[in-house]
């Protein structure tokens, strides 16, 4: 009787059933494990993977008993992991994204082409050097189609590890404010906070401006939650704590900011490019020494590999975003 060539070797971990040690978790019980932490439920999970509850349900008990360690508890109606199971998703999310992505890899380094790609971003202001990318991407792959879908930026996170999207142009969070977990990012440009006025303002020609000059003023900011809306504030309190102010107007992205302010409804605070903005007929003065500066991202999904054609269409992106802002 023939045996396998593996089946006596002395290096390989046998259980004592006789087993081979790495069949013990499989990835779809790494799966479901995951799709429970994200949905809180064996129902959702079961939906979502196409299983039977008891199923979810014993997958996710045999990696249990794997670790020695329970990784759910109970949370009214839902459930929701332990501090072990989230040490769990953490470490497992990133090698099962790492895992879906060869693929697609594989595919592409021998030839084949993606049918679509699909990118989403929170960056209005800068939705024409996106464009401007994606164009000279499709002069060297005409055949690929490609999605382009403006969002909010909390969506992102969401949208990247369910595989609605491939790739993210964005802001970088701040530290301590806005988390996008199961989200690597990739550094494109920096950009100013820019203060945008209507052409000929008076705070134009102010050679020493103050933040009480700019507080003087209508204000045209983000809602509470956007990025350079929460950065305003933050300096405000750092800097002139209980000064008052006049919000004329909130907007939703950074491109109906400009568009108010254009109107005459107020001075406003954004993230962008001085080329942009003067572009657009607006007076613009740099806030970079309050303010700092905001970093320009390229995000995807954590722990995954982009593949070679999506890489192209990402450094086009950032090429165009570079370009511009240097004015070539």
């Amino acid at each position: 009787m023939q045996t396998s060539p593996c089946s006596h070797h002395p290096e390989l971990p046998v259980s004592r059933a006789g087993r081979l040690r790495y069949k013990d978790l499989s990835l779809t019980q790494l799966r479901s494990f995951c799709e429970v932490c994200r949905l809180g439920g064996f129902t959702a999970a079961a939906k979502a993977m196409r299983l039977t509850v008891p199923a979810v349900w014993e997958q996710v008990r045999a990696i249990e008993s794997h670790y020695g360690a329970t990784l759910f508890e109970r949370a009214g109606n839902r459930v929701r992991p332990t501090s072990q199971g989230l040490l769990l998703q953490q470490m497992v999310k990133p090698l099962l994204a790492e895992l879906d992505s060869t693929k697609e890899v594989l595919r592409q380094t021998a030839g084949m082409r993606p049918e679509r790609i699909t990118v989403v971003s929170s960056l209005r202001v800068q939705i024409h050097e996106i464009l401007h990318g994606m164009r000279n991407f499709r002069k060297r792959f005409p055949d690929i189609g490609l999605r382009l879908r403006e969002v909010d930026s909390s969506d992102i996170g969401r949208l990247l590890t369910e595989g609605n999207a491939d790739l993210a142009v964005m802001l970088k969070p701040a530290t301590g404010t806005l988390h996008h977990p199961g989200v690597e990012f990739e550094s494109v440009h920096q950009m100013d906070f820019l203060l945008v006025t209507p052409l000929g303002h008076s705070i134009l020609t102010k050679q020493r401006l103050r933040l009480q000059d700019v507080l003087s003023f209508p204000l045209v900011l983000g809602r509470p939650e956007a990025f350079s809306r929460r950065r305003f504030e933050a300096i405000v309190h750092a800097l002139s704590p209980g000064a008052s102010y006049e919000v004329a107007l909130e907007t939703s992205s950074g491109s109906l900011t400009l568009a108010a302010v254009k109107e005459g409804l107020g001075v406003g605070v954004i993230a962008g490019t001085r080329r942009g903005v003067k572009a657009r007929g607006l007076g613009v003065r740099s806030l970079q020494h309050w303010f700092g500066v905001a970093e320009v991202v390229l995000a995807r999904r954590q722990g995954a590999s982009l593949p070679p054609i999506h890489r192209a269409l990402a450094d086009e992106i950032r090429n165009s975003i570079v370009r511009s802002d240097h004015g070539t």
